[in-house]
């Protein structure tokens, strides 16, 4: 309670086509020697970028850092993996590269649940809930999981519910990027070639190329 996290800054990104906002905390400062910035942006109000990223601090360290970014999902959402063959073919975990904040391993009930991800091999998550559905691809990232969350509709009452876990384990800065797209997707695939410059993303027959991500987001004409 002591060492509570406070806003660095925060921004708003207002286009003709790409809205959103960015905003840091120090949260890590001490611990970590690191400040964590997440941007958020909707593109032309079809779907959105969730942007994180860890950037050190003079005296960070040179040292690989353990980076998650996790989303906590409603109890009653049901998730699908597709193709969801890669639920069982999902490889093994590195024990010399441990993917847990505290250094342990994942616990057996998930090791079968861990699948690559990225740009060339990316998962896509559809969470359905009752006539809703959302659509999650991992962008940037090298490995996601699911673990077992909880959800608390009120105080003193907890409940079961899922949370999806996206890591990298390497230098910093590191960066994790996935999109949130409302309903269903027949077909994705993303270049990141240029990033964060630019990234062109093609879902259900059109095309996205996004420019000057870094700075002031833009959608150029396609």
């Amino acid at each position: 309670m002591g060492r509570r996290a406070g806003p660095l800054w925060v921004s708003v990104l207002d286009g003709p086509e790409v809205r959103g906002f960015e905003a840091a905390h120090d949260g890590y400062a001490k611990s970590k020697s690191a400040i964590h910035i997440r941007r958020i942006l909707m593109i032309r109000e079809t779907f959105y970028l969730i942007w994180d990223r860890i950037t050190p601090l003079s005296g960070g360290g040179s040292e690989r850092r353990n980076i998650t970014s996790r989303l906590h999902l409603h109890p009653g959402i049901n998730m699908d993996l597709f193709p969801d063959d890669r639920l069982e073919r999902g490889p093994r975990l590195d024990a010399s590269k441990p993917i847990m904040p505290s250094g342990a391993s994942i616990p057996d009930r998930f090791r079968r649940r861990v699948v690559p991800a990225g740009p060339n091999d990316t998962p896509i998550i559809t969470c359905s809930h009752q006539a809703a559905r959302l659509t999650l691809a991992p962008l940037i990232c090298d490995r996601i999981w699911i673990e077992d969350g909880w959800y608390s509709p009120e105080f003193g009452l907890k409940q079961e519910a899922p949370v999806l876990a996206l890591n990298k384990y390497q230098h910093l800065p590191a960066e994790l990027l996935i999109a949130l797209i409302p309903g269903p997707v027949q077909s994705f695939a993303v270049d990141l070639t240029g990033w964060p410059n630019k990234m062109e993303l093609q879902m259900n027959g059109d095309t996205y190329r996004l420019s000057q991500l870094d700075t002031t987001p833009r959608l150029n004409e396609l």
